[in-house]
């Protein structure tokens, strides 16, 4: 089957003895058990998502935030569920009169309200601005970036990004299809809920949850030093 959100459904519809869809259009007019697995397989993904704090290698992206004059905070991408914060930097920029690339340290909130908040936020004149050398998450998750920004600036940062609920039957998840059979099990353990088997839905956690761990294993990286804050 196709690796998408109907193959999805069929699998699990033929895993729990139930009609699969024939094509798009009796995907879309699904109702009860059918319209629920529909349902099912975003919960799946969601749960594999959440397992690794949304932090799988699949999930992770960059983005860019633009830094004008006199702005100390920023909001970051929306769809992050949590930020790199040891990952942004200052872009090159021949146009700018300090181009160089320039690495971002990062510092807690707290080390900047005791030892820097005061002078940034007191800095109103130019002559005040320099580039910024530090990046700060905020208590509500935006950045702050100081000395406070004296030019346009295009800032780079890693994120890991909340997983797209499927919706048209041809929507592809991003997990990597050779776990399919994950997302699968994870959805069939929803479906045994739905028909009230719970001996077979606990059957089948517990063999989701190891086959979680064994993604976990091939995929996660191991960083001590990993500053990911979840939002």
């Amino acid at each position: 089957m196709a690796y998408d959100y109907i193959g999805l459904c069929n699998e699990v519809l033929k895993a729990i003895g139930e009609e699969t869809f024939a094509d798009s259009t009796e995907f879309n007019a699904a109702v009860g058990l059918h319209n629920y697995v529909k349902c099912a397989i975003n919960y799946s993904i969601v749960d594999i998502y959440n397992q690794e704090q949304n932090e799988w290698s699949f999930a992770k992206t960059t983005d860019t935030v633009t830094l004008v004059a006199g702005t100390l905070e920023y909001s970051l991408n929306a769809n992050a569920a949590s930020v790199d914060w040891d990952s942004f930097f200052i872009q090159y920029d021949a146009a700018l009169t300090s181009p160089d690339h320039k690495e971002l340290n990062f510092i807690s909130y707290d080390k900047y309200k005791k030892y820097n908040r005061e002078t940034e936020e007191n800095a109103l004149t130019s002559d005040e601005y320099n580039k910024p050398e530090n990046v700060v998450r905020t208590l509500d998750n935006k950045a702050i970036f100081y000395p406070k920004t004296d030019d346009v600036y295009t800032v780079e940062y890693e994120y890991f990004a909340k997983p797209t609920e499927l919706s048209a039957s041809t929507d592809t998840p991003s997990i990597p299809s050779m776990y399919r059979h994950i997302i699968v099990l994870g959805a069939v353990v929803y479906m045994h809920h739905y028909l009230d088997d719970e001996v077979k839905a606990q059957q089948t956690e517990k063999m989701f949850e190891k086959k979680v761990n064994d993604m976990r294993r091939a995929l996660i990286v191991q960083d001590d030093t990993a500053r990911a804050g979840n939002w």
